[in-house]
């Protein structure tokens, strides 16, 4: 679809198994609705688990990040995430920290507000190997 195709530049590619590439994002499938299940359930210390300490998105790092969360997620009576149309990237990350951009439509719905954006989330492992968002785009 004009304008919808991604593109990757790479100096190198790397091929997996089918089986592989499959199971890969079996596990990235079932990450995301782990994150949009808590976030739905309002669960947000759990959900903000998903985020590491060096967090950014609009201008904000995670401390006012996680305040905005939790004062707006504790003042709604529902919240309901749908998430459809995902792209999984990875990429090979700085040092020894892999990275994997998702990319998704998200469907956003609470008590008092209804929005439709595509979220970028970028996801890095640590070197304790959980996964976290440094960083997330709405547009």
């Amino acid at each position: 679809t004009l304008g919808m195709t991604p593109v990757i530049l790479s100096d190198k590619v790397e091929w997996i198994a089918p089986e592989q590439a499959k199971a890969d994002r079996e596990a990235w499938l079932k990450r995301l609705e782990t994150w949009r299940e808590r976030w739905s359930k309002r669960d947000t210390e759990s959900y903000l688990a998903d985020y590491s300490p060096d967090f950014s998105a609009d201008g904000l790092g995670f401390a006012d990040f996680a305040a905005h969360k939790r004062r707006v997620n504790s003042s709604k009576k529902f919240i309901k995430v749908d998430i459809r149309d995902i792209n999984l990237f990875k990429y090979p990350g700085v040092g020894d920290e892999p990275m994997v951009l998702a990319e998704f439509s998200q469907d956003y719905q609470s008590d008092n507000y209804k929005t439709v954006s595509r979220k970028l989330q970028f996801w890095r492992q640590d070197k304790e190997g959980n996964w976290k968002i440094f960083r997330e785009e709405n547009h």
